[in-house]
């Protein structure tokens, strides 16, 4: 009984996101992608939505996600040290060109980047 039961737009809605995420998971191709968003949008009862994932794991089943490559967060103390470094080089970049214009308007980017930074941290 509870399979004929009819489905509304958010239960067709959800079903699509959760197809998402086993596409974005790699599970599946495009074109199965599609066909399974296609059948899920059309669906009438909740054994339509259902079977769209017999072959799938269950949602809340932890997957393991390959760390990126190009993101290494093994040393936290290198951020603020070139936080740091770029500070003193502001700071030296402040004397030379208020040293050599006398204007402080020049020093207008310097402040936006150092709002930007304090922002960040």
């Amino acid at each position: 009984m509870g399979d004929n039961l009819r489905v509304g737009t958010a239960e067709r809605e959800a079903a699509i996101a959760e197809l998402g995420d086993h596409f974005a998971a790699g599970r599946l191709e495009v074109d199965e992608y599609e066909q399974r968003c296609g059948i899920a949008a059309n669906a009438r009862t909740q054994a339509e939505l259902r079977a769209l994932f017999d072959d799938l794991p269950a949602k809340d089943v932890a997957v393991a996600v390959p760390a990126d490559p190009l993101v290494r967060n093994d040393n936290p103390k290198s951020a603020k040290a070139m936080i740091v470094g770029f500070a003193a080089v502001a700071l030296v970049g402040v004397v030379v060109v208020v040293a050599i214009t006398s204007t402080w308007i020049l020093l207008a980017p310097l402040l936006l980047v150092g709002a930007i930074l304090f922002m960040m941290s």
